[in-house]
C-alpha cells in the first residue's frame, strides 16, 4: 500500500519504515563501456544515476545498449523495498554463474524508469566512465 511523505504518495514500502530513505535517479549523458576478457558488454551514451542513503553512486545503462548474447540469466533474485524484485546475469561461459549485471523488471514508481536500464558490478568487469 502507497505511503505518503513530504505530501508525495511513494510506492515502495520501504519508506513506510524508513521516511528518511532516500532514492534518487538522474539521467546523465555519459559515455560508458563495459567488458569482460576482451568482449563488449555494452556501450551506452547516457545512463541513469541512482543515488541511494547508504550506497555508492551507480550507474545504470539502457538495456538496448547491452550485449545480451554475451549473459546469461541466473537463477538469483533479491528484493529491495524501495525498488522492488531484482533478476541477474552472469557472463555467458561462466561456470560459477557470478552475477555481473542486475536489473529491475517492474520497479516502484518512485523508481520506474529502471525498467527499461540494468547496473554492472563495476568491481566484477571492466567498467569504463567518460564524461
Amino acid at each position: 500500500m502507497p505511503v505518503k511523505h513530504n505530501n508525495e504518495t511513494l510506492d515502495g514500502p520501504g519508506y513506510a519504515k524508513n521516511p528518511d530513505h532516500q532514492v534518487n535517479c538522474e539521467n546523465v549523458a555519459i559515455d560508458i563501456i563495459v567488458s569482460s576478457a576482451g568482449v563488449l558488454l555494452s556501450r551506452a551514451q547516457n545512463a541513469i544515476l541512482l543515488t541511494e542513503t547508504g550506497y555508492s553512486p551507480q550507474y545504470y545503462v539502457p538495456r538496448s545498449a547491452i550485449n545480451f548474447d554475451a549473459l546469461k540469466e541466473i537463477s538469483l533474485s533479491t528484493y529491495c523495498p524501495f525498488k522492488g524484485q531484482a533478476r541477474y546475469w552472469a557472463i555467458k561461459d561462466d561456470e560459477e554463474d557470478t552475477p555481473v549485471l542486475w536489473g529491475y523488471d517492474d520497479p516502484y514508481l518512485e523508481v520506474k524508469q529502471l525498467s527499461a536500464c540494468a547496473a554492472f558490478y563495476t568491481d566484477r568487469v571492466e567498467f569504463r566512465v567518460t564524461e
